[in-house]
């Protein structure tokens, strides 16, 4: 029974620590669509939603992770308010148009999704390339 409590505790810390922070100053939204992997950057006559750095670069990281900055801006498509998330875990929330930083845990196959938070509708989907140096 205790062997059964380690490895439940064990697995509890993992899951905890594993997941990427979510923006302190943003309020809770949980959307639950599913969201495919794209491209790097995703803009369209209504949704844009890119990455700064472009491409991050292998021998830069850190273990394999980084650092990026994601900006939305989806004033055209009448979105007052968008939600991102990593997986099922909120990164960010906030206004049409906006800018919001990773702390040092973007990985190579890190997908972020873009919704419509008063809808829950997938606007686009943003996945940093890594590239070789």
């Amino acid at each position: 029974m205790s062997f059964r409590l380690s490895v439940l505790a064990v697995a509890v810390c993992l899951v905890a620590c594993s997941e990427p922070p979510r923006d302190a100053a943003a309020p809770a939204v949980a959307p639950t669509a599913v969201a495919p992997a794209a491209d790097h950057a995703q803009t369209s006559a209504n949704v844009v939603f890119t990455s700064n750095p472009a491409n991050i670069r292998s021998c830069e990281t850190t273990d394999g992770n980084a650092t990026a900055s994601l900006s939305w801006d989806v004033r055209p498509a009448s979105i007052s308010f968008v939600t991102i998330k990593v997986g099922d875990q909120v990164f960010a929330d906030g206004a049409s148009t906006g800018t919001s930083t990773t702390g040092n845990w973007v990985r190579a196959d890190t997908v972020f999704s873009l919704f419509d938070a008063g809808t829950l509708k997938l606007l686009a989907t943003l996945q940093i390339p890594f590239v070789d140096c």
